[in-house]
């Protein structure tokens, strides 16, 4: 009982046989063709995705970055407002009017 089956045996055989480009024995160019045409839409399809995640990532970051931009000018005017308004008791306690 032999462990490797014919085709394995073959195989190794020819193995000694010169490397000839194109496509493997039995598979025809247009078959090989098609087979390349595939993993070509396939990578394409891959890099679409990415560059749809990336651009989803960047829009919901500018979103983010717009939404904290919002609350700095919140804040901003706030403390402006409390800025100014204790500016004003300063004065009036500094300064007293005279009576």
């Amino acid at each position: 009982m032999s462990l490797v089956n014919t085709e394995q045996s073959a195989f190794y055989e020819n193995s000694n046989a010169p490397f000839t480009p194109g496509p493997p024995q039995g598979v025809s160019e247009q078959t090989t063709v098609e087979l390349q045409v595939a993993e070509i839409r396939r990578t394409m399809q891959r890099i679409e995705l990415r560059l749809e995640e990336r651009q989803s990532r960047q829009a919901r970051d500018a979103s983010i970055s717009g939404e904290w931009k919002a609350v700095g000018t919140v804040l901003d005017r706030f403390f402006f407002v409390i800025y100014i308004v204790l500016i004003i008791a300063s004065i009036f306690i500094f300064f007293p009017r005279p009576n």
